[in-house]
């Protein structure tokens, strides 16, 4: 028993495909799809943002720039305190126990050593948070993107001590 369907101009689908040339006839043959190899299509991956990265690698510049200048200032102060060191010495005194004379020499000796040494802290200080800024903006582009966690609670505390300050951070992020 065969089935025939009534086309749009009262043919029948059977009697088209008799009277059709074969190449006709292979053309509006119905077409067995064969499921292929899967394919894995990734899930879409937020675009970062270079706004941090911008930023970072700015304010890390910019402290590496403060630090050098600080460098540069304790530099410039040690030469000062060498100068006049040597003047007072070539005057045949000296500042472990001054003579009267040269106690106004050796007081500024005294406090220009002092400015360059709170300016190579301020530089030590300074260039390790040029270091500083400068990982996080390597760990902000090296950071693989991916799915988020589940949580992300973070729990900071903050210890002060006598010689050290301390900042921890826990959690998943």
């Amino acid at each position: 028993m065969s089935r025939t369907t009534q086309g749009k101009e009262g043919t029948t689908a059977a009697g088209d495909a008799a009277r059709a040339p074969a190449g006709e006839a292979a053309r509006h043959a119905p077409i067995a799809v064969q499921p292929g190899p899967r394919i894995a299509i990734p899930a879409r991956v937020e675009q970062r943002s270079w706004v941090p990265v911008i930023a970072l690698g700015a304010a890390s510049a910019v402290t590496l720039a403060v630090a050098v200048g600080l460098t540069m200032a304790r530099n410039n102060v040690g030469d000062d305190v060498d100068a006049k060191a040597a003047l007072v010495l070539r005057a045949g005194g000296q500042c472990a126990q001054p003579p009267d004379r040269f106690v106004d020499a050796c007081a500024e000796i005294g406090r220009a050593g002092r400015r360059g040494a709170a300016f190579g802290d301020d530089a030590r200080v300074t260039y390790g948070a040029a270091g500083a800024l400068a990982v996080a903006t390597a760990a902000y582009v090296l950071w693989p993107r991916g799915r988020r966690p589940a949580t992300r609670k973070v729990q900071a505390s903050a210890t002060f001590g006598s010689n050290h300050i301390a900042l921890y951070a826990r959690g998943a992020w």
